[in-house]
């Protein structure tokens, strides 16, 4: 096996501590996006935001890791379950989305930390995954599965000015619960040519498919423009795009099993693109279980944890997105991440379950999530 590079957790000032026991879900970074996959290096005016297993939303400062000053604000669902940053690119991120099993979703004013709009599913369904568009005013949730499949969940989209009534209610092209929900990104507000961005969603479901919407179209039959079958449960999934004027990209999507594929994708084209099945990473590149694709350094990374050792492992891809821009089908027929590179964390929450990574854009900062 390949020697494992210096820890960069040993360059962390601190651990961030929640106030009593309850482990944190998932990391946002509310600094701005600069393209798809990068963002601004945080600090303390743009700080990392957190939702808990107490119901709390909570802002820390990147270089301490404590809890800022009014940066809590508590009971934001009765079981909250989805956190979303909603601010156009090139912007700090004033409003955050969370969503609920209380059949709610809420936007927040980090300013003055009171709710801004509320959202509600017509079916009082729980919600389970979430999805913000900013430039479009759009908010997208897609609901939980209480009971064993084939069941009834819907995918809907709102407009933030109006909330009160869904846009669009998908509800037949999943029967299992929603896991994850993708806008494709938006164009740069600088970019002169025009932007699918907003117009179409991605759904991942632990039916083992994934959905592309023409959000333009409320017939749900003719607005399936796409379907993807990974072949298990779809625990994460989400776009690798640099330019997202030219409406394509590559879906990356992680199951429940530990397998992961990949798939090429030109939004409003019907031809079929390429695809690359990895299978168990843990067969290639060890570990119990995989926590997700992150990116740095124009390469997406895969973050693999091990809850028998301890560690978590970051693996970033090769080759770089822009070989992969370069030359779609070619570039995606030899996508591989290189182990040879990998980054190891050891003691990373003491060998419980990592639920979350997020990568600073300057490369030297990552912070970690646990599920305890």
């Amino acid at each position: 096996m390949d020697t494992p590079k210096t820890s960069i957790m040993d360059r962390l000032a601190s651990s961030a501590a929640l106030p009593s026991t309850p482990y944190i879900y998932n990391l946002v970074p509310l600094s701005h996006q600069t393209s798809p996959t990068n963002f601004k290096p945080l600090s303390s005016s743009t700080p990392l935001a957190t939702i808990s297993s107490d119901n709390s939303l909570r802002l820390y400062d990147p270089s301490t890791l404590k809890i800022l000053p009014d940066g809590e604000l508590k009971n934001v669902h009765e079981s909250v379950t989805c956190l979303g940053r909603f601010a156009p690119e090139n912007e700090d991120v004033n409003v955050l989305v969370t969503a609920g099993r209380d059949a709610a979703v809420r936007s927040w004013d980090r300013r003055n930390g009171k709710l801004a709009a509320e959202m509600r599913s017509p079916k009082n369904q729980p919600f389970s995954a979430l999805a913000c568009d900013a430039k479009t005013n759009t908010i997208a949730a897609g609901t939980e599965l209480l009971k064993d499949p084939p069941g009834d969940v819907s995918v809907l989209t709102f407009d933030v000015r109006n909330p009160s009534t869904p846009l669009t209610e998908y509800v037949d092209s999943h029967n299992d619960t929603i896991t994850n929900l993708h806008f494709y990104p938006t164009a740069s507000a600088s970019s002169s040519s025009s932007s699918v961005g907003g117009k179409y969603l991605l759904s991942g479901s632990t039916d083992g498919l994934l959905n592309l919407f023409n959000l333009n179209i409320k017939e749900e039959e003719d607005a399936v423009e796409k379907v993807i079958d990974h072949r298990s449960a779809v625990h994460q999934c989400g776009w690798m795009v640099e330019d997202a004027t030219k409406g394509w990209g590559v879906v990356w999507v992680m199951g429940t099993d530990e397998t992961m594929s990949f798939h090429s994708v030109r939004v409003g084209e019907e031809d079929e693109g390429g695809e690359l099945r990895l299978g168990d990473v843990r067969e290639r590149f060890g570990g119990n279980y995989m926590v997700g694709v992150r990116f740095a350094a124009g390469k997406a990374v895969m973050g693999i944890g091990s809850h028998t050792e301890g560690y978590l492992d970051l693996l970033p891809q090769n080759p770089s997105l822009s070989d992969i821009w370069e030359n779609p089908e070619g570039g995606l027929a030899s996508y591989e991440f290189d182990p040879s590179e990998r980054m190891r964390l050891e003691n990373a929450h003491a060998g419980e379950v990592v639920r979350d990574f997020y990568i600073d854009d300057q490369g030297d900062v990552s912070s970690t999530t646990l599920f305890s």
